[in-house]
């Protein structure tokens, strides 16, 4: 028989819910309510929906939002080839450029068989376990803050190599033969707001046996940052080539540092270096 009966509350602390070994309790504590074993002191979960509506800041956090409060981004794709679900199961991954439905900046949990948005809060840290780069760039192992509420989240990076500002770092880029008519790119990637210190290209094996081999060096971001023109170097004789200006990377075109080779070739290795700075202020 279900009876429903106006009360106040009880004159005791403990509240049973159910008689069996199995129930649990609703128990009055110094610091709030506890929730037990049918005991009434053993502890016990609480399940509760995860926070939303006008008052989501007063609301008590699941697991789940413990665990997402801080990210740690397995895998990495542009929105318009995405992975397969299942092929990352259990893990998070961030989309640095949108496309097919998936924004950049956003992470999504691989639970088997979909990739399911999470949402992301003003303040939630990712750290990513391998570079990437594209409308959202990111270095591996680094740690980054979103910033911003609504996507890209403005993920910012503070600590890994952000703690060494005002000093120098270099990515290097080998080449081959074998790379003529394509290009070449690190994993690496240069931030934005950076100085370019140097570029230089050396030629350990002269590229020979085919036709005016080319090379030249640029930062790949939104819009490229020409660092060694193909005029600057000389392929085909064994030499470094450098170049010293002085280079300002502007926001949104750092990425990883990119060599576009010319012509043909059936021998020649070589490999280039690129010197940056975060200027400390």
């Amino acid at each position: 028989m279900s009876v429903f009966k106006k009360i106040l509350g009880i004159t005791g602390s403990v509240f049973k819910l159910g008689i069996t070994a199995t129930s649990h309790a609703i128990v009055d504590n110094t610091d709030g309510v506890a929730v037990t074993a049918n005991d009434g002191s053993t502890p016990a979960n609480a399940v509760v929906a995860r926070p939303q509506g006008s008052n989501a800041n007063t609301h008590a956090a699941t697991y789940l939002d413990v665990k997402e409060r801080a990210f740690d981004i397995a895998f990495s794709f542009a929105g318009g080839s995405p992975p397969s679900p299942g092929a990352n199961t259990g893990l998070y991954g961030m989309c640095y450029t949108a496309g097919g439905g998936y924004a950049a900046g956003c992470v999504y949990l691989d639970n088997g068989t979909s990739l399911v948005l999470v949402t992301v809060f003003d303040g939630y840290i990712a750290t990513p376990r391998a570079s990437f780069s594209g409308t959202v760039s990111m270095s591996a192992d680094d740690i980054y803050v979103a910033q911003s509420s609504v996507a890209p989240y403005t993920w910012t990076k503070k600590g890994g190599e952000a703690h060494i500002a005002g000093m120098m770092d270099t990515i290097e880029v080998d080449f081959t033969y074998s790379s003529m008519g394509s290009t070449v790119s690190s994993t690496a990637t240069v931030p934005d707001g950076c100085k370019i210190l140097g570029a230089y290209l050396l030629v350990t094996t002269p590229f020979t046996g085919g036709s005016g081999p080319t090379a030249a060096v640029a930062i790949h971001g939104t819009a490229d940052t020409a660092l060694i023109a193909t005029a600057d170097n000389n392929l085909a004789t064994a030499n470094q080539y450098d170049v010293e200006d002085l280079v300002s990377i502007a926001t949104n075109n750092g990425g990883p540092v990119r060599v576009t080779l010319g012509g043909t070739a059936t021998a020649g290795a070589g490999k280039v270096a690129v010197q940056y700075v975060t200027p400390a202020t």
